[in-house]
């Protein structure tokens, strides 16, 4: 009888070390995609980790990551809402604030993060993610409150100009998102958003009605925006859109149709 006890124990153990070791797996081969920026091919894996281990917070972080990436909102939410209920840690409430302000519930959105700013009210990123659900939910008055208190509390870093760049864009400022930009570069040239907000905004300007000159500037600084962010990120379809569009109407034929290709 001990004897049959035994194997059956065996038996479970193996089987959990078995589950455990497809679910690194697939957590494994999601994290080697991800690292070339190869967010399609990583998705599968990323569920499949999440399925063979549902409480694991940060297979679930990553989880909403890649659907965040993916452009499925909804998806995104729901697994960063699953990874609340395991952890309340401000990075978390902040993603999900993000995540419920991109579906549209823009009031759940300013709650929720409100709920980490009252817990601590020296988080810069409370006070970013503050802001950033304001301009969501297009309360560019308040946004500007939240973001000055964040650049208040931390000037120094690349996050606050990156903030007040998104700020002045919502308000078709976009010589001083330009500016901002720049300098959230400055701090940090390895930063993908802002370069990618740098090259949306020199396309913005040059379609601002300026004269002939000052457009093709701004259009060769929004394709040289586009060429940088296609070089750190070489899986990035948008930003190799953007410059076949550029190139295209540039009359530079042959390179738009391989940066479209």
């Amino acid at each position: 009888m001990h004897k049959c006890l035994n194997v059956v124990a065996f038996l479970f153990l193996l089987i959990g070390g078995t589950v455990g070791a497809f679910a690194q797996n697939n957590l494994q081969i999601a994290r080697e995609y991800l690292a070339s920026n190869d967010v399609l091919n990583a998705a599968p894996y990323v569920l499949a980790a999440v399925k063979e281990d549902p409480k694991n917070v940060e297979v679930l972080l990553l989880a909403g990551d890649v659907y965040n990436e993916l452009e499925k909102k909804d998806s995104a939410l729901i697994f960063y809402q699953q990874a609340e209920k395991i952890s309340d840690k401000p990075a978390i409430i902040r993603k999900v604030a993000l995540a419920l302000s991109a579906v549209g519930q823009h009031k759940e959105a300013i709650s929720k993060i409100n709920e980490a700013v009252d817990d601590d009210k020296k988080d810069v990123y409370n006070y970013l993610t503050l802001g950033q659900v304001y301009i969501n939910a297009d309360s560019l008055q308040k946004a500007d409150i939240a973001i000055r208190r964040a650049q208040s509390i931390n000037s120094e870093i690349a996050d606050t100009y990156v903030a007040l760049g998104d700020l002045y864009y919502a308000q078709k400022v976009y010589e001083l998102a330009k500016m901002n930009y720049d300098e959230a570069l400055t701090r940090n040239s390895e930063l993908l958003e802002p370069r990618i907000k740098l090259a949306l905004t020199n396309y913005k300007l040059a379609n601002s009605g300026v004269d002939a000159e000052t457009a093709n500037e701004y259009f060769s600084a929004s394709l040289k925006a586009w060429d940088e962010v296609t070089q750190l990120d070489t899986n990035n379809a948008v930003a190799f859109f953007e410059k076949g569009k550029i190139l295209f109407l540039s009359q530079k034929y042959l390179d738009a149709a391989r940066s479209l290709y």
